[in-house]
């Protein structure tokens, strides 16, 4: 269910509140709003697990994934888990962000790729349609030609 909309519009999953340090299930407004101290809530994801409300360590690594971006969801193929120690989060943001780039890149690459391969069909339904008034006026020549040497009745 992880990521599934219903009729809130927003994601399913766990919402954190950082000034606070908690993390409820789901919230019923529009503009996420904490229960208790009126803060912002951030989606975290389904898969998320709060910290202890006095480890303030790891709610400072939670609050930097969470505004990078990163949802604790079921992990796809080649997303890499979120860093256990704080000493690891650079490491792991600025590698995530180069995967980023590189999906980014790699997407742009196919799109021009399918927008070569569109031009190139486009080029060839061209040629085709030349090919097509050549051929109709040829036969239109070769027919005037036929009815002037054989008298047209």
């Amino acid at each position: 269910m992880s990521g599934h909309f219903f009729d809130t519009g927003r994601p399913t999953g766990k919402w954190v509140c950082i000034q606070c340090r908690r993390a409820c299930k789901s919230v019923g407004v529009a503009a996420p709003r904490c229960a208790v101290c009126g803060g912002v809530l951030l989606f975290a994801g389904k898969e998320f697990h709060a910290p202890r409300q006095a480890d303030l360590r790891q709610w400072r690594k939670v609050e930097a994934l969470l505004q990078s971006g990163v949802v604790f969801n079921n992990r796809r193929l080649g997303e890499a888990c979120p860093p256990q120690h704080l000493s690891q989060l650079s490491d792991f943001l600025s590698e995530r962000l180069e995967r980023k780039a590189g999906a980014l890149h790699l997407s742009q690459q196919a799109r021009a790729g399918a927008r070569a391969k569109q031009q190139k069909r486009e080029r060839k339904r061209n040629r085709r349609a030349i090919q097509k008034q050549q051929l109709d006026r040829l036969i239109e020549r070769e027919a005037r030609a036929a009815e002037r040497a054989y008298g047209g009745s």
